[in-house]
């Protein structure tokens, strides 16, 4: 009896459902994933075994990111939660199109103007009274991980760059990590920042950026990380 009753628990446990939020600011970052999936169910295929996936557009910028996370989760209960998107690079020597996990997020503009002078929330202590560094011990192995600031305006003029180069020492920044930090981290559910770098912070020159490549590259990693899931 004791030999049937572990069958049963193992047999249980193989056929749990995982439930997987992916969030991205805009669709067409993880259009590649959500049309790969949908194609799969009708299918009828078993690629992502018995996972189910719900994808989540919590539109650009911190403010948008954290009231739409907040209410989307407060409702439904997920094994694991992604959030997905493209990046520009502080670091040069990342490739453009290279995927990596970001494993600490800051403000990098926050603060206050004082003459010609910019104070961060560090320089104004602000620290004190509201937590301004956030950090994610949820790492995938197998990627290579990175240092980010979350910004409301893209560095794309040389003053602004130079500064948070210098203040900031992060690889990346994006628009919109630190509020998924923010609100994930109270939360008992292990979640995870992947971002695919689209350009350099550099002054802003579009012709010099690959979107296409730093998206194909982000949702191919996904795809084929949630395939060794089932594994």
């Amino acid at each position: 009896m004791k030999i049937l009753g572990y069958f049963y628990r193992l047999q249980y446990c193989i056929m749990v459902i995982k439930s997987i939020l992916i969030i991205s600011a805009t669709s067409f970052e993880l259009e590649p994933l959500r049309t790969f999936y949908n194609k799969q169910l009708q299918l009828e295929s078993n690629v992502f075994g018995n996972i189910v996936i719900d994808f989540l557009i919590s539109g650009i910028g911190m403010m948008q990111t954290a009231i739409c996370i907040h209410q989307h989760i407060s409702n439904q209960q997920y094994d694991m939660v992604f959030q997905i998107g493209i990046a520009g690079a502080y670091n040069t020597s990342l490739k453009l199109g290279s995927v990596i996990q970001i494993h600490s997020e800051q403000y990098g503009d926050l603060g206050a103007e004082n003459h010609d002078e910019y104070l961060d929330a560090a320089a104004l202590n602000w620290h004190q009274q509201q937590t301004i560094l956030f950090e994610n011990n949820n790492l995938i192995k197998e990627l290579e991980s990175g240092s980010s600031i979350s910004v409301n305006m893209c560095a794309g003029n040389q003053k602004t760059i130079s500064f948070r180069k210098a203040r900031y020492n992060v690889d990346i920044e994006n628009m919109e990590g630190i509020a998924f930090f923010q609100v994930m981290k109270n939360t008992q559910v292990p979640y995870y920042q992947i971002r695919s770098i689209s350009n350099y912070v550099i002054p802003r020159d579009k012709s010099l950026w690959n979107i296409p490549l730093a998206i194909e590259n982000l949702n191919n990693f996904v795809i084929q990380y949630l395939q060794k899931l089932i594994k």
